[in-house]
């Protein structure tokens, strides 16, 4: 048979699965509820700021307000991902994850290549790696697919500068890592920059080579500092409920999704068995052809590199976590933090080369003539008809919700109730996503509809909730609130500005008496809640945070007239330093006392008129203010920063969670909330500073060719 044929018919067949799937996921979505709650409202809101010509540092739409590109996975500045800015997200959402399921294959192809794996094996082998079923899952996880799909590349360009240390080599190396630290999943790099230093550590290559290894990681570390140095800043002050339960230690039983992907049932289904918060993480089916030829690995006598079918091996006893007993005797709060589990693509990355690894060394020293080849081609028939089922066995499909009808008018209905104010989205706790047969698209109809955290973004609806993501501290408080159940009593979440209340049943108190039926839940009104920005002219000092909270839960709290702030542990109240600048313009205005004047003769209230420019900036016009405070109901967070009258003002934590500013007195006032890190401003310096030396290096080197 005509190997070169049967090399371009694997290509041409794979390239078919992916088109076939892309028309089969136009207009759908893969069944996955972290998709539909978080992973697609994440990347809406990027492209949202994007087109209006904004950075999307801050998330204002979650959770009270949240850091967004310090956060885990919303690549803001991953260039593959920036396609959505031209094409919009709806059905090019799955277009794009798709794009790198052939670039995961490319680079896997290029990597056994440079292995000096045959073409034929090498093929397989890319499409067993690229057509995994973790691979699959991904494509309801763009971030976590793009960081897998350029782990081969970083390997394959490596091997090429070990081959031949020298500028450009070292160059494709820097871009490499550059995409796949942009692309945007943390723990995706931390993995690979570990793994990738025990690869480098076996090969032991010369000075030089490992001189250029080192400078090339520096550069891409330079060139993509505005990305993860947000996110170090933000560690240092993040919370994230879940840290400390073992959420990502794989139990024994996951690990049988090797002879079988659905062999624990469908994630999300009452009768899953695995861990439901690692299913995209935990399914380790390579197909069973490949598996057979990995265990075949460790008896064969051709099958001579064994760093790669050991570490394939040795990885499944990391994702156990705190389930192996080796890894007890380590602090479990260090295990936890690591979050073994999502590793595991680097398992189905060993795999698959140690298993182009032996097929290579066994056809080397196999006769032409030898039966052996009749029993390769089966199995490479078998091989390929179980990557075509592969996606069948581990997705289904549902009809794209945020297309529904019923779901706009659903949203259109909240934007004319809440108006600026917050909405909160509660579910039951306990409650299963979807029926027992196991058919989720009524479920996740049903989760758009009732504009569950994170739905909301996609209409450009405030919520005080946030789903699967790492909040400000301060705001686990609230979260915990919201999920302890009914009944809602106190000013919490008045002080957090929440109008509308999606429950599955009434609220019945004095303050949510407005409320109506709406298919499968209550909408409830809140007529105690507070407004966006208020003045308060008294400030009430709490020993700690809890004291604050405590007080909240009181419904005679009069946040109307006072400020409830918390005592710093060296004394004072916790508050964050004014910024050094001055902001020009935003003096008081000249016609000030006039105004001042005309409102006290005819008695006006109080008037705070609000601007909204972009998600990192509002501006507050305080008219017949008292000497007292500003408070501003989004999450106080370092980074913020505030000015009054164009001057620097400190920021106090206000109500547990929120920020307020001191006003002088009686007259106009104009106050500026502004959001700029200066972890995002130093790393985008630089980030530039790399950038603009690397852009030079590469126009001079090409006018040295030309």
């Amino acid at each position: 048979m005509n190997n070169k044929k049967v090399f371009w018919g694997l290509w041409a067949c794979f390239g078919g699965l992916l088109l076939f799937w892309a028309a089969r996921l136009w207009g759908r979505f893969p069944a996955f509820m972290d998709t539909i709650e978080y992973v697609f409202p994440e990347k809406w809101f990027n492209v949202q700021c994007w087109q209006q010509g904004h950075i999307p540092l801050w998330n204002p739409y979650i959770a009270c307000g949240t850091p967004h590109l310090a956060a885990f996975q919303p690549a803001v500045f991953y260039p593959l991902f920036w396609l959505w800015n031209l094409t919009g997200l709806t059905n090019w959402f799955f277009i794009v994850a798709l794009l790198h399921e052939a670039l995961a294959a490319a680079g896997f192809y290029l990597w056994l290549r440079a292995l000096k794996v045959p073409s034929l094996a090498a093929t397989l082998c890319a499409w067993g790696f690229a057509g995994s079923a973790m691979m699959a899952f991904y494509w309801g996880f763009p971030t976590h697919l793009a960081s897998a799909a350029w782990v081969p590349w970083i390997f394959w360009a490596s091997l090429k500068l070990l081959e031949k240390p020298s500028l450009p080599n070292c160059g494709i190396f820097c871009l490499c890592w550059v995409f796949q630290i942009l692309a945007g999943y943390p723990f995706c790099t931390f993995y690979t920059v570990l793994f990738f230093g025990m690869f480098l550590l076996i090969r032991w290559p010369d000075w030089k080579a490992l001189g250029f290894h080192l400078s090339a990681f520096m550069a891409a570390l330079g060139v993509t500092a505005c990305q993860w140095l947000p996110f170090l800043d933000f560690l240092g002050f993040l919370h994230r409920e879940g840290w400390g339960d073992q959420l990502y230690s794989l139990r024994w039983k996951d690990e049988l999704t090797l002879f079988q992907p659905q062999i624990l049932g469908f994630p999300g289904t009452p009768g899953y068995q695995g861990d439901y918060p690692c299913y995209i993480f935990d399914n380790l089916y390579l197909g069973l052809v490949p598996l057979g030829v990995w265990v075949w690995s460790f008896f064969s006598p051709y099958s001579k590199d064994r760093f790669w079918k050991f570490a394939a091996l040795a990885l499944p006893f990391w994702f156990a976590g705190i389930h192996f007993p080796l890894w007890r005797l380590l602090p479990e709060k260090w295990i936890d933090h690591l979050e073994p589990a999502k590793a595991c693509f680097l398992f189905v990355f060993c795999a698959f080369t140690a298993i182009a690894l032996g097929l290579q060394e066994k056809a080397a020293a196999t006769p032409w003539k030898s039966r052996f080849w009749m029993w390769a081609w089966l199995g490479g028939a078998l091989w390929v008809a179980d990557l075509l089922l592969v996606p069948y066995r581990v997705i289904q499909t549902v009809e794209d919700p945020y297309q529904n009808p019923q779901v706009k008018q659903a949203a259109l209905k909240a934007q004319a109730m809440t108006g600026e104010g917050r909405l909160a989205s509660l579910r039951e706790v306990g409650r299963f996503y979807q029926p027992p047969g196991g058919d989720m698209g009524e479920a996740i109809l049903e989760t758009a509809e009732q504009l569950a955290p994170n739905t909301n973004v996609v209409w450009g609806l405030r919520s005080a909730r946030g789903y699967l993501t790492i909040y400000t501290d301060g705001f686990q408080n609230l979260n915990r609130y919201l999920e302890r159940g009914y009944p809602y009593d106190g000013r919490v979440l008045d002080a957090a500005g929440v109008d509308l209340i999606l429950f599955s049943k009434n609220l019945l108190d004095f303050k949510y008496h407005l409320y109506e039926d709406y298919d499968s839940c209550v909408w409830t009104r809140n007529a105690g809640a507070m407004p966006a920005a208020w003045e308060a002219e008294k400030i009430r000092e709490f020993p700690d945070r809890p004291s604050v909270f405590k007080a909240l839960l009181d419904p005679q709290a009069f946040l109307e007239d006072e400020v409830y702030t918390e005592r710093a542990p060296g004394g004072g109240s916790v508050c964050l330093k004014p910024s050094n600048r001055i902001l020009r313009g935003f003096g008081p205005s000249p016609n000030g006392w006039i105004t001042d004047f005309i409102g006290r003769f005819l008695k006006n209230p109080l008037s705070i008129q609000a601007q909204r420019f972009s998600p990192c900036e509002a501006r507050f016009e305080v008219k017949n203010a008292k000497q007292g405070f500003l408070v501003f109901d989004e999450s106080y967070s370092p980074g913020w920063h505030a000015w009054v009258d164009g001057n620097p003002k400190a920021i106090f934590r206000a109500d547990g969670l929120f920020m307020a500013v001191p006003l002088a007195g009686e007259g106009m006032h104009q106050v500026v909330f502004r959001y700029e890190p200066g972890s995002f401003r130093l790393g985008l310096f630089i980030s530039l500073l790399f950038g603009v030396a690397g852009t030079a290096w590469g126009a001079a080197r090409f006018w040295e060719r030309t």
